[in-house]
């Protein structure tokens, strides 16, 4: 049994031993739905701008390849008069479990 120690009870046991399976499954699954969306998605460093990964679509929509965008500044995808806003926006994001914000973006050939 992965990840356990002494098991005392047989219920506990086949729970206990079945929890990673069930974790790497959902991981999987959030992965494909992740990569596979047709909305654009992408995900960021917990406390500063940088794009850690972004699925195709993203990539797509603002016109760069998936390694293109990874490390990316993400104050990059947004028009210079946008800036300010941005950040304000960004800290917002940053204080609870949703937060949703418009803006200009600007994709990788200048256009908007």
């Amino acid at each position: 049994m992965r990840g356990l120690g002494l098991i005392a009870f047989g219920g506990v046991a086949a729970y206990a031993s079945r929890r990673p399976l069930r974790a790497e499954a959902q991981a999987r699954r959030w992965k494909h739905a992740f990569e596979s969306s047709t909305w654009a998605m992408a995900i960021t460093h917990p406390e500063k701008p940088i794009v850690l990964r972004a699925n195709p679509a993203f990539a797509k929509l603002y016109g760069y390849s998936q390694q293109e965008m990874k490390g990316m500044d993400g104050r990059k995808l947004f028009t210079p008069e946008a800036q300010a806003q941005f950040a304000k926006e960004f800290q917002q994001a940053l204080q609870g479990p949703l937060h949703t914000f418009e803006s200009w973006a600007l994709r990788s050939d200048g256009s908007r």
